[in-house]
This record gives structure tokens, C-alpha cells and sequence, in this order.
């Protein structure tokens, strides 16, 4: 829209009959005066040159200067001037109706506006003709009595709103008598710039002492576990984790404000929801009576991010519990205050220091499995400490136990993998690594570096007989190696290079090829061989595929985006079926290995598809404030299990219920879960920084489908 503007003003003067200097002919002319202006939605607004005037010829058309004509201006042509009244007048009521909704400004300057141009127009009218400022004079009151009009009624509104209240009692720490809604509110204000205060801020001086605990260990953790990037030129936090921390006796709030929030990943939110989880429960562990609430929520200048919800440990011994994912409503119950609710009598909260003494820098502070007790101090001899609270277990139709923990030695861990004869897991990493380990006793027996044809190792699989290992990156490259009998991985090959990551790939279960789909739906298969030989492809996705299945006898694939199922032949990739699933984004999907069942994960929905009855669908929950991270089937094709937050999921596909469940000590997502060929072994890990992965036994074998 054009909004600002300039342009010739031609403003009639007289009228009459000349000798026209062009056409030669006696003629009738028009007598104009001419003066250039800046124009605001057309209307003008401020002179940008001096008046001139012009005869228009009315047989040519012709535009003659003035003196060209009678030799010397005529006694009509007398400049006239701007009433700049008038246009003091029109620009008070444009800044009066832009600020129409603050009353104290809009009103007094809407008024003055009014009367200003009232007083032009008689004072142009009455005593100078020769005056200009008319249509601007006009313009100020158009624009005048509606922005009066309006600061008018929010004025009205605000009094009409406005209710007695005593500042010392709002001051007061548990004593407000305002509303929940205001208390969060006023809390949302507190963090929402620096103001050159504290990064802590709370409802009392204990509040204001754990935020600021809280702050400090928040931005040493961050500014060791991420990289740091280039810094905003507008920063309302100025590099601080701004922190309100609401305390009650029985529950305890920390409102962050996060640094340049909207520039994390997705990843990274996750990453760092996990980071302030740990550091709100090591900060507040063993200070409150058992059972008591616990919640953090983060969010940038606007929006919130993660809202973390669970219970304060009861002791400093306690494991970090994982925490639900609540919805902004939630935080309004840390604000709500009972009637029996008093201050402490005395300080029951002691600062305390972080103990990086025994921490590397070069790694990362917080790491999966990490015991509250390295971030905290330890608790004086004499104190007694109390029990952990009991917790109600999920009764477990399977027995599982722990085998093995694989403890991470570099970054991430992207991608597992068992050999087909149980004895290898193959761990894809973060930093252009593959490590090969001893499944049963979690010994590592190769280490393959440098990679960076592939870059982040986003996914691995072990040929149908464990000769060859199949790896692909984040670059879109897949490369293969031969697996000796010793673990080693020799003779690499390059594979198939897609346009953008890798996503998944498997391997056929009878014959030497395998396949994969990159993050744009595109799905490539090849042999794996020293002499590959040119890929196949499909390429019928208009958005990311989220799973591919192949067949143990046969030339019909499978795969589906959520949205459609594709039935399609490995021989030339013709599509020879295609199905309507239904679900348009899913998180993530699998199939087993009979192509009979397909499972796919939105949101906190597990949707279960029995394709040998067509479509039959059914639904299945995931517990309260859970999500699924990662799928599989179990070799059964009766099982399946789902990486959630600090848990694995195994659920009954014909029965479409929860089994059982399976705690892996951490906080963090497990996104990536993996069943060995003999359905014994269970593998799982997370993608954060030094994440370990955890491998079960389940003792008892589900019955074949």
C-alpha cells in the first residue's frame, strides 16, 4: 500500500481568452497555480516547493508559464501561503489515532487537534483568503474526533477495570491478594528484560536466592554443551537465563526466559529441556517435604517452549525422575495460594555451589545417567537424610533386566544397530564415528573415525548373512564395509548419494541389496557389493517418508509418508497399490518384518494398522505428557517398542495395550530403540551429548503372530 507520496497540486485561480503563443488562435485559457507536495494516503500533507503559476491553453492543451503571456505575473497570481496551524492540526490527530490506546497521550492531544482545526478553518474563512491549509485543516478533524472518540472509551474501560490495591500487601512475598491469572502475569513481566537486575527474580528473598542458583548453573551448563553463535543485536535478556522462581511450601516454579530461543533447533529445545529439568532438581532437592511439585517452564520473548512438570526429590540420593510436558494452563496452579499457606520462619534453603572440580572442559557438564550428587554439594555428615518416596510401578507382564551399560566416549549417538547373529551393536555417532562393541559385555572391538563423507552417522544396518555394514550420513552419502570376524570393518565402498539426509535403511532379509530414504522421500536401493552396481528409485513422495519395509520372498516393497501407503516393485519401481493412511505428519513409523503390521507415533498417539485386514486401525495412548522418539518391532512381530522420555515403551500390537515398561535412568528421550534378530536383547539410547545406551534381556519370548 502506498502510503507516502508527492505530486503537482493545481489549484484554479481565473479564467479568460488570450492569444495563444502556441496555436496561434484567440482563445479561452485557465488560470492554475502549482505547488509540489508530500502527500500521507494521498492527502497532502507538507509543501515541498514554492507556488507557480500556468496558463493552460484550452485549444492545445498547451501548459504556458504565466510571464510568457502578460510579460509579468498578473495582480491575481499573489502567492499564497500555508497555514501551518493547519497542518499542526492534521499530523496532533494522525499521532493521536496511532496512540489512540493510551488514554493519558491520545485524549489531551486528540482534543487539541479538534479545536486547532476548527480555529484554521474560521480564521481561513473569516480573515485570509490567501491562506492555504483548507484540506489539511479538514483532514485533522476527519482523523481527530475518531481518535477522540476512541482514547475516549479506553479510558472509560481502564477506570471502569481499575480496583483498589494496596502496594505493601503486593509487595508482600505470600500475601498478594491479586488473582492467580495477575500473579503469572506480573511473573511473565518480571523476566521479560534484564533491566540492569539480577537474572533471579521470585516472590521472596528464598525465590529470589534458589533463581539465582538456578541462572548461574543454567548458563555455565549452556555455554559448555552448545555452540555459541553469533549474538543478537537486540537482546531483552542480554545473555542471562532470566529466571521467576514461584515458592510455596509444598511447590516451587522456575519461569525462564532463554537467550535467542527462537534461534534453537528442535533438537536443541529438547537438549535443553532436559538440562534445566536436572538443574531445577538438583537446585531443589531435599529442601521440600515429600511429594511436593515441581515445574520449569521456557520460553523466548514471546512464546512458551517446554513446560516440564514432575516432583521435587525428596533427598539428595534420589535419581533424577523424568518430567511430564504440561501446557501453560499448568503453570497457573503454581501461583494459587491456600489459605494455610505461610512464610518459613526461618531460611530452609542454602546455596549451593557447582563442583566442576573433577569436570573436564572440553566436555560437556551433564550427561545421561548423571547422579544429582556431582552437580550439587554433598550434604553435611550430620543431616539425616530421607528415604525416597515410594513410587508406583507399572507391573510388567515381561521380565526384563538390565545386561549392559555402554558408557559414551565422544558426541552423540545417532544410530544402532545388531548383527544379524546377535553378537555386534554397531553405534553410528554424532562426530563421524562408527564403534563396534561386544553386545553381550558391552566391550568396544573397532572404532572407525574421520568419516566425513557422512558426517552425523544418522543411520546404520548389518546384511541378511553379517558380512557387510551399511552406513548412512547426514550428507546423503551411504558407504558399506565388510565385517571380518573380529569386528573390523574393511574394503569400504560408496554407495548411493542422496540429495539430503539419510533417514533409515535396511537390508533385505534374503538377498544382497539394501535400501534407503533420504529426509525428501526420495527411496534408493542397490546391491552391497566391491561392484554395486547403479541404484533404483522411487521417488513418489511429496514430503518425508517416514518408513520403507522389503520382502523375504517376492519383488513388492512397501512404504508410507503417514499420509499414503505405497505398494511398489523392487524391479523397476512401479506402483502397483496405493492406500490412504490417513495421518498427514507422523513423528515416526516401522513396520514389522512380516508387512503385516504398521505402527506409526503422532504426537501422543500410537496408531496400529493391521494391513492384512486392509486398513483396520486402531488407537493406543501414550502415559500422560509422553511422546514417542523412536520405533520397532520386535522379530515376533507381536511387540513393539517406543523410546519416550527416560523410558522405553513395549506394547502388545494384537492386544493394543502397554506390556510393560522399561526405565533407563535418564531424563533424556531415547531416540533410538533396536531389538536383536533373536528378540532377546533390547538396545536404547538418546541423540544428546555423551548419552549411553542401555541394552535389557527380556526373558520371556512372545508366541509368533
Amino acid at each position: 500500500m502506498l502510503i507516502f507520496g508527492w505530486g503537482d497540486r493545481p489549484k484554479f485561480v481565473a479564467s479568460g481568452s488570450f492569444p495563444c503563443p502556441v496555436c496561434k488562435t484567440d482563445t479561452n485559457y485557465v488560470h492554475l497555480r502549482h505547488r509540489r507536495w508530500m502527500t500521507f494516503f494521498f492527502i497532502p500533507v507538507i509543501p515541498l516547493s514554492k507556488p507557480f503559476d500556468t496558463v493552460a491553453c484550452q485549444k492545445c492543451q498547451s501548459s504556458i508559464p504565466i510571464e510568457a503571456v502578460h510579460g509579468e505575473p498578473v495582480s491575481n497570481a499573489v502567492p499564497s501561503r500555508l497555514s501551518w496551524s493547519a497542518l499542526y492540526a492534521m499530523l496532533a490527530s494522525i499521532f493521536a489515532l496511532l496512540t489512540f490506546c493510551i488514554f493519558s497521550i491520545s485524549f489531551p492531544v486528540a482534543l487539541c487537534s479538534v479545536i486547532v482545526g476548527h480555529s484554521v478553518l474560521k480564521e481561513i474563512r473569516r480573515s485570509h483568503p490567501d491562506f492555504e491549509g483548507r484540506w489539511q485543516a479538514i483532514t485533522g478533524l476527519a482523523l481527530g474526533y475518531p481518535a477522540l472518540l476512541l482514547s475516549l472509551c479506553v479510558g472509560v474501560y481502564t477506570i471502569s477495570r481499575k480496583t483498589p490495591r494496596d502496594e505493601e500487601s503486593r509487595a508482600t512475598s505470600f500475601g498478594f491478594t491479586e488473582s492467580s491469572n495477575e500473579a503469572f502475569k506480573n511473573a511473565e513481566y518480571e523476566i521479560a528484560s534484564k533491566r540492569d537486575k539480577p537474572a533471579g527474580r521470585g516472590n521472596s528473598p528464598q525465590a529470589i536466592e534458589l533463581a539465582n542458583t538456578f541462572a548461574s548453573r543454567m548458563n555455565e551448563l549452556a555455554s559448555e554443551v552448545f555452540t555459541s553463535s553469533r549474538k543478537p543485536l537486540v537482546q531483552l535478556s542480554d545473555g542471562d537465563f532470566l529466571t521467576y522462581c514461584q515458592l510455596q511450601n509444598d511447590r516451587c516454579l522456575f519461569l525462564v526466559h532463554v537467550p535467542s530461543y527462537r534461534r534453537f533447533t528442535k533438537d536443541a529445545k529438547k537438549t535443553l529441556s532436559e538440562l534445566a529439568w536436572i538443574v531445577a532438581q538438583s537446585t531443589t532437592a531435599g529442601k521440600f517435604q515429600k511429594q511436593s511439585k515441581l515445574g520449569v517452564a521456557l520460553r523466548g520473548v514471546l512464546t512458551y517452549g517446554d513446560i516440564c512438570l514432575g516432583e521435587i526429590p525428596a533427598s539428595t540420593e534420589d535419581n533424577i525422575e523424568p518430567f511430564t510436558v504440561g501446557k501453560k494452563e499448568d503453570l497457573i496452579a503454581f501461583f494459587e495460594l491456600s489459605q494455610t499457606a505461610k512464610p518459613p520462619e526461618v531460611n530452609p534453603f542454602e546455596p549451593i555451589e557447582l563442583d566442576n572440580s573433577s569436570k573436564e572442559p572440553s566436555k560437556p557438564t551433564v550427561i545421561d545417567d548423571i547422579p544429582s550428587e556431582s552437580i550439587q554439594k554433598e550434604p553435611e555428615p550430620s543431616r539425616k537424610r530421607k528415604p525416597p518416596p515410594a513410587e508406583a510401578e507399572f507391573d510388567n507382564q515381561i521380565p526384563i533386566n538390565l545386561v549392559t551399560t555402554i558408557v559414551n566416549n565422544s558426541w552423540g549417538n545417532a544410530s544402532i544397530a545388531f548383527s544379524p547373529n546377535g553378537k555386534w551393536l554397531a553405534v553410528g555417532k554424532s562426530d563421524e564415528k562408527i564403534l563396534l562393541f561386544n553386545a553381550t559385555n558391552g566391550e568396544q572391538v573397532f572404532e572407525l573415525v574421520g568419516l566425513r563423507e557422512l558426517g552425523k552417522v544418522n543411520a546404520l544396518t548389518f546384511s541378511s548373512d553379517g558380512s557387510y555394514l551399511i552406513a548412512g550420513g547426514y550428507s546423503g552419502q551411504m558407504l558399506f564395509w565388510k565385517v571380518g570376524s573380529d569386528g573390523r570393518l574393511t574394503d569400504q565402498v560408496k554407495g548411493f548419494r542422496f540429495e539430503s539426509q539419510v533417514e533409515e535403511i535396511i537390508a533385505s532379509p534374503k538377498f544382497p541389496f539394501f535400501m534407503g530414504v533420504s529426509r525428501k522421500g526420495t527411496i534408493a536401493w542397490q546391491p552391497h557389493s566391491a561392484n554395486a552396481s547403479q541404484p533404483r528409485l522411487l521417488q513418489e513422495f511429496t514430503k518425508d517418508a517416514t518408513t520403507i519395509w522389503l520382502p523375504t520372498s517376492g519383488d513388492q516393497a512397501k512404504a508410507t509418508d503417514g499420509e499414503r501407503l505405497l505398494t511398489f516393485s523392487l524391479r523397476n519401481g512401479e506402483i502397483s497399490d496405493s492406500d490412504q493412511v490417513g495421518i498427514k505428519r507422523p513423528d515416526h513409523a516401522c513396520f514389522d518384518a512380516f508387512g503385516q503390521r504398521l505402527a506409526l507415533v503422532d504426537n501422543n498417539t500410537l496408531y496400529l494398522f493391521d494391513l492384512s485386514q486392509g486398513l483396520d486401525k486402531r488407537m493406543l495412548n501414550l502415559p500422560r505428557g509422553e511422546r514417542g522418539h523412536a520405533m520397532t518391532f520386535h522379530p515376533n512381530g507381536k511387540w513393539l517398542a517406543v523410546g519416550m522420555g527416560g523410558k522405553v515403551g513395549i506394547a502388545d500390537f494384537v492386544k493394543g495395550e502397554w506390556i510393560a515398561f522399561v526405565k533407563t535412568n535418564s531424563v533424556h528421550y531415547q531416540s533410538k530403540v533396536q531389538f536383536a534378530p533373536d528378540g532377546n536383547l533390547l538396545a536404547t539410547t538418546s541423540a544428546t551429548a555423551q548419552g549411553s545406551i542401555k541394552i535389557f534381556r527380556l526373558e520371556d519370548r512372545a508366541p509368533a503372530p
